[in-house]
């Protein structure tokens, strides 16, 4: 054995970079393989400069144990460091009172027992012993340190004991999972999420900050304890100090009563003192298997009744005394402790704390709603961070073995599942953060109801390793087919909120190009809320002419975005395709799935059909993807869809790629089958007993219910709950929940319409909303959501002259109490608001 050399199987050589060095990530994997922490003792990680030591531990008498890492091939070479680091050590003995110091190096120091030329041979260990009691003679504070070497052998012997495969998977595989290839997996997933993932549009969001929660960064970590430094100073501003002296004249026994309540005061303080020492420490020594939350929201919820209980007994204590209000101790102090305990409290509880405590979350939203985009770009941010993170997709997955899947897609092969786990887990350890690793739509899976079962699978696989974090998104509508029914017991369950409280960013950003189609009156329709609607509508008005954009941007209703949508995809396809697009093959194409859609009672339908009456319209196009079926999926019109058949068997099939596009077309489509009955419907104003389409439309749920007063009201000037009515026993055989249901669909659409198809009769239908069915709030956010539409009946004139006839009163009970209530709500008045504060208009400096 040479001497002062690594001559073990694993070399330390080729250990992978890390952070940009071999040094490094030596030193992760030293601090991966330390030595368990005592019980009471706490282990604390060191920044630059370090005081020589990497990490150490903490005991409860103050005592420390240091450890310091050498990537070093010869002694020689380490001689001079470890040195270094002693002296360092010794000088700050003052503040870290260290007494033993384990130096942890890549080489073995042998002591070798023969004779060169007669005489001993020193060896290694004899040279580092002799150094290390030279060195406690010569450096102040080193001389009752204990100093230890803990060598290669020792190492290996701690990375090769089972448990650590994947470890040393991690550590001695040059490319996977280091930052460039994470990136490149990033990039691969970017071109996978196609028009889903789009960068160039993307608006921050206060929901990404879940993923950052999950992955228990260091910004999360400090959000928390911010907050609970502020509840410890409210408490100190607000300590009892038990100075006052009662007032003269009280008898003997009111001034034992007195004291008694201020016995009672400092006892309530000193509790809470405690209970903020406690979080704090939670805080402090919060490990990466996750935040106690739950915990920490319960001492929160302890410490509000305590803040309470205090308030009243001060007060009891001062009207004993005599006193006015202490000047020290006041309302505002109190109120500061109780909002940020409320504050406190509810960080706790919220999905971010949640994830961070379950190392994992699920997200929720419809078609469009942004999920995709989130999940990817969560991905760019951990990555731009130094963090680690990968995203994967449902829709190539078949939901069989997940792991098996996942390390697949991720481009590493048949990988045994504790071996990717414990990978995951040191690289997660390496970024001093969890890797997050993002599994998007699981609903698209080829049998995706196995996630029922997989999914808890999947987590309990992932449980033991602490630096590892699942995090899942699934379509809303589906949640109940794919997800475990006991999910959102074990973690977080958020529904994405698309563009809510920023739309106005969200349309400056999608319109930058075009300045010239940025509207001069606010959309406040929630419709822009849903990134796909609104780049669908920022797209119509894109491709028209520039003298037509401003104008179009102020009556651009939804029918008329699907239309234009539709229209310009249509074009598209033709140009690719070669066809005539005066023949409407798109359209017309569009217009029988929809009925055939209608006719099913479901949104999807299976591949063969649809591939067969897509084929009927083009039929000379044969060669995938240059088919009509195979460029309406590539244009967005059709997207791959799962749905269940009657006996629940998975089956692949084609929808429309946006729920309310597809709502619009089923409904269009059966106007369309059935315009004998809506031309009769216009001159009687209601639809006839017997009629199909009232028969089709009393059934329908409620998606095609709202696509069904929408485009009804605009192609007849007819409400539907009146075209419903047949004129016997008041609303005839519509139930009492089918006319809430009607009311509701008409409130929600109200944004939606086409302005001229809004009437009086629409006015007092709104008013049987708020007085039969409660639904004053919902009618109210309706109508500010027309406010700004100048050629709307409900718009703000109209508003302002109903308000100026009410009496102070009436307008103080039904507008200024429900607006004020609203002011914290993303909703119309915050777009209005937001809009006012930023949107440039046409002039602006």
């Amino acid at each position: 054995m040479s001497e002062g050399k690594a001559t073990h199987p694993v070399d330390w050589r080729s250990i992978r970079s890390w952070a940009g060095s071999q040094d490094r990530a030596f030193e992760e994997l030293c601090f991966q393989l330390r030595e368990p922490t005592q019980p009471g003792w706490k282990t604390i990680k060191t920044a630059a400069p370090d005081g020589g030591v990497e990490w150490y531990t903490l005991g409860p008498d103050g005592r420390v144990h240091g450890f310091q890492v050498k990537y070093v091939h010869e002694l020689d070479d380490l001689l001079p460091l470890a040195r270094g680091s002693l002296r360092a050590v010794g000088s700050n003995r003052a503040r870290r009172n260290v007494t033993r110091l384990v130096f942890m190096v890549c080489i073995d120091l042998p002591d070798p027992a023969h004779l060169r030329q007669g005489r001993p041979v020193v060896g290694a260990r004899k040279k580092w012993e002799e150094a290390v009691a030279r060195w406690k003679t010569q450096l102040a504070g080193t001389a009752d340190i204990e100093v230890e070497l803990l060598g290669s052998g020792e190492l290996l012997e701690r990375l090769l004991a089972p448990g650590n495969e994947g470890r040393l998977w991690f550590f001695f595989e040059q490319r996977a999972l280091g930052a460039p290839w994470l990136r490149e997996r990033f990039e691969e997933a970017a071109r996978i999420a196609s028009d889903r993932y789009t960068p160039q549009h993307h608006i921050p969001l206060p929901i990404a900050s879940t993923l950052e929660a999950c992955a228990m960064t260091g910004s999360f970590v400090t959000r928390v304890g911010r907050h609970v430094e502020s509840f410890r100073e409210a408490v100190s501003d607000a300590r009892f100090t038990g100075q006052m002296r009662p007032a003269a004249g009280l008898g003997t026994s009111d001034k034992e009563r007195v004291a008694s309540e201020e016995a009672r005061l400092e006892a309530l303080v000193t509790r809470l003192s405690h209970i903020a020492d406690e979080l704090h420490h939670a805080v402090e020594s919060v490990a990466p298997a996750g935040l106690p939350a739950e915990r920490m929201a319960a001492s929160a919820d302890e410490a509000l009744e305590l803040a309470f209980d205090f308030q009243q007994a001060e007060r009891e204590s001062l009207e004993l005394a005599g006193r006015g209000p202490r000047e020290h101790v006041g309302r505002d102090a109190i109120r500061v402790l109780t909002l940020t305990l409320d504050r406190l409290a509810a960080l706790c509880r919220s999905d971010e704390a949640r994830a961070a405590e379950a190392k994992a979350w699920v997200l929720l939203g419809e078609a469009g709603q942004g999920k995709t985009h989130l999940l990817v770009d969560g991905t760019r941010r951990a990555l731009k961070d130094g963090r680690c993170a990968a995203t994967v997709f449902g829709e190539l997955m078949a939901a069989e073995d997940p792991l098996t899947e996942i390390a697949r897609q991720l481009g590493l092969g048949d990988l045994p599942h504790t071996v990717l786990l414990q990978a995951l887990d040191a690289a997660g350890a390496a970024s001093d953060a969890r890797f997050l690793l993002m599994i998007d739509a699981l609903n698209d899976a080829e049998d995706a109801g196995r996630w029922r079962t997989r999914l808890p699978q999947l987590s309990a696989q992932v449980e033991p390793y602490d630096h590892v974090a699942v995090v899942v998104s699934c379509r809303s509508s589906l949640k109940d087919v794919v997800l475990p029914a006991n999910v959102s017991l074990h973690a977080p369950c958020t529904d994405h909120p698309g563009f809510a409280g920023h739309e106005v960013e969200a349309l400056e950003s999608y319109l930058r190009t075009v300045p010239s189609a940025l509207p001069r009156t606010p959309l406040l329709a929630p419709a822009f809320s849903n990134p796909l609607f609104l780049k669908l509508y920022c797209e119509s008005l894109q491709s028209l002419p520039e003298e037509r954009r401003n104008v179009a941007a102020r009556t651009q209703h939804r029918s008329a975005v699907f239309h234009n949508f539709l229209e310009r995809r249509a074009h598209q396809i033709c140009l690719a395709l070669h066809l005539d697009s005066g023949d409407q093959a798109v359209q017309r194409a569009v217009q029988e799935l929809a009925r055939q859609m209608a006719r099913a009672g479901r949104e999807v339908l299976s591949r063969q059909e649809v591939k067969e009456i897509t084929a009927s319209f083009a039929p000379h196009l044969t060669r995938w993807p240059n088919t009509l079926l195979g460029q309406m999926v590539a244009h967005g019109v059709l997207a791959s869809e799962r749905f269940y058949t009657v006996d629940g068997r998975p089956e692949a099939g084609y929808g429309f790629g946006y729920q309310a596009f597809s709502d619009d077309r089923i409904v269009d489509a059966m106007l369309a089958e059935h315009a004998p009955d809506v031309e009769a419907a216009m001159s009687t104003g209601r639809l006839a007993t017997a009629s199909p389409l009232r028969a089709w439309l009393v059934t329908a749920s409620p998606n095609l219910m709202e696509a069904a007063t929408l485009l009804l009201a605009e192609r007849t000037g007819r409400e539907l709950i009146d075209l419903l009515d047949n004129g016997q026993d008041a609303e005839g055989d519509l139930t009492e929940h089918d006319i809430y249901a009607l009311h509701v669909s008409l409130v929600h659409t109200l944004a939606l319409r086409d302005a001229r198809s809004v009437s009086e009769r629409t006015t007092e239908l709104l008013q049987q909303a708020v007085g039969r069915f409660d639904l004053g709030p919902e009618v109210l956010e309706a109508t500010l959501g027309v406010s700004a539409q100048t050629d709307h009946l409900l718009n703000a004139d109209r508003l302002h002259q109903m308000l100026c006839a009410m009496a102070p009163p009436d307008r103080d009970m039904q507008w200024s109490i429900p607006i004020y209530d609203m002011l914290d709500r993303a909703g119309a008045l915050h777009r209005l608001l937001r809009w006012a504060e930023q949107l440039p208009t046409v002039g602006d400096s």
